[in-house]
């Protein structure tokens, strides 16, 4: 992700540089000893053609850039925002039954539980209950903590905001 997002960075700044180098050079490359023979009353007319276009050069390079950035602008694909309540949902519509169990319970508790408490959860006993608090902690979930004889369970920082309205 970070490195498409650098190359996206470097191809735009690219595309800039390109676009300044256009606009000065090709008029002056373009301007290069235009020989005519073909003068009427001393003035060639395809040299005032020329002269004109080259002129306009830097305003036609300059119009596609905005137009580009404009047609980028309506055409890009922006996602909205998902709600938090949708994720915190999702996430637990994933995990097998007894971890959302224990999750509900970790929320309704307001984030924090003794592990005792979480094996005294019907269906859910002691040694189930270190399986699972294993995997949830291991998935990062959930961290646990001593406290006294048992462990002090709480939801990670990093799903704190997702699954605790505060």
């Amino acid at each position: 992700m970070a490195m498409s997002k650098n190359l996206a960075y470097l191809g735009g700044i690219s595309g800039i540089l390109l676009i300044i180098v256009l606009i000065v050079t090709v008029p002056a490359l373009a301007q290069q000893d235009i020989s005519s023979v073909c003068t009427i009353n001393g003035v060639c007319q395809h040299e005032q053609e020329l002269n004109m276009l080259i002129t306009l050069i830097p305003v036609f390079i300059g119009g596609g850039a905005i137009l580009g950035a404009v047609a980028y602008y309506l055409f890009y694909e922006r996602t909205a925002p998902v709600k938090k309540e949708a994720d915190a949902a999702l996430s637990v519509s994933l995990m097998e039954k007894d971890e959302s169990k224990i999750l509900h319970k970790l929320v309704s508790e307001g984030g924090r539980i003794t592990q005792s408490e979480v094996s005294r959860i019907e269906g859910i006993g002691k040694v189930k209950a270190h399986r699972i608090l294993a995997k949830l902690e291991k998935r990062g979930i959930v961290a646990s903590e001593k406290y006294g004889k048992t462990n002090m369970v709480k939801i990670s920082d990093k799903y704190r905001k997702l699954f605790l309205k505060e």
